[in-house]
């Protein structure tokens, strides 16, 4: 989530530098209708495009951007190695922390800790942060916060990133086995989900503590659908017996095959 520049287009295997993007980045076309101004928090970047229609796709791409990054953990830290003490930005990922310089920096990664659904966060303190691997190789970082909030939002942020990671691990293990995910379910059924193309097509799906799953035919595990406490469901008009779910991360749309089981889907979920 960062815009990187250079000076010409064959540049981008050695970039100048880059922008980080964040949740709070605004965007905004100017006056002149081809240049765009970005405030990301950290900074403020005046670009201007070729023509107005270059300039509108960019201030569109951004805040595609911009909305699928939500409250990512990012941060500056002291990271603690025995006698030493370093300030480094780092970057809570899917399945890794890296630290980098600077947050202008972020293109060149100083350093990784691979997260496992083992991976352990405790807190230090007040504000002070141990992560542990607990794999045989035991990988240990210490890290200090700025302030205790910060603290807590990356303790917050480990343990989703860790109980999404044991979920991913409870669906590889259903592709081998797939029909213990759906006796296992809470609800299970049939339902026409709207792809991208706006065409409803039928899958099977089980509703399960770790997430909703997407079967093809009655076997083969497709997808899985993380459902949280703050998912959202609605009823809908774009089909039949519509709903739809909001997730974290995108927007599903069904089509029950009746009201009743409609509502029941709504129920559960």
């Amino acid at each position: 989530h960062s815009i990187t520049y250079c000076s010409n287009n064959n540049g981008f295997s050695s970039p100048e530098g880059d922008i980080l993007l964040t949740s709070s980045t605004k965007v905004q076309q100017m006056g002149d209708d081809v240049s765009i101004r970005i405030e990301t928090g950290y900074e403020v970047l005046i670009v201007r495009g070729k023509n107005s229609l270059e300039a509108s796709e960019w201030k569109k791409a951004i805040e595609l951007n911009v909305a699928q990054i939500g409250d990512l953990a990012r941060g500056y830290f002291i990271k603690l190695k025995r006698w030493e003490k370093k300030r480094h930005f780092f970057m809570l990922h899917k399945e890794s922390i890296t630290y980098h310089p600077s947050h202008t920096s972020t293109m060149i990664v100083s350093g990784i800790f691979p997260l496992t659904e083992t991976t352990t966060a405790t807190p230090v303190g007040a504000t002070g942060i141990m992560i542990n691997s607990c794999l045989g190789r035991k990988k240990r970082w210490k890290l200090i916060a700025e302030s205790s909030a910060q603290q807590q939002n990356w303790l917050d942020a480990i343990v989703h990133i860790t109980i999404g990671l044991k979920a991913k691990e409870a669906f590889f293990s259903m592709q081998k086995h797939p029909q213990s995910g759906i006796e296992g379910a809470v609800h299970s059924g049939n339902l026409a989900m709207r792809n991208s193309s706006g065409q409803w097509i039928g899958h099977l799906f089980a509703l399960r503590k770790d997430g909703l799953f997407c079967y093809k035919g009655s076997r083969e595990l497709a997808r899985r659908f993380a459902v949280t406490p703050n998912t959202s469901i609605f009823s809908t008009i774009l089909n039949d017996f519509s709903f739809e779910v909001v997730t974290f991360s995108e927007v599903l749309h069904f089509n029950a095959v009746s009201r009743e089981e409609k509502e029941e889907w709504i129920s559960v979920l």
